[in-house]
């Protein structure tokens, strides 16, 4: 998940139809052979950044719903 708006908008659709969120389950990544230099930044936002994003958009949720 590439981008902050791309993530709350999934985060929202999923409460939306799902009616809350209770976990997250951070399971998606591009597997990159190499040493930590040798990866591109692509393949880190997607490994790195995109499991902060989708932390960041379920807490702020979690907090929301639980007062």
């Amino acid at each position: 998940m590439r981008s902050t708006a791309e993530v709350n908008a999934v985060t929202a659709t999923a409460i939306s139809q799902l009616g809350g969120l209770a976990i997250l389950v951070k399971n998606a990544v591009i597997e990159v052979a190499g040493l930590l230099l040798e990866i591109s930044e692509s393949d880190f936002d997607v490994n790195v950044l995109g499991v902060w994003r989708c932390t960041g958009a379920a807490d702020r949720r979690a907090v929301t719903s639980t007062g």
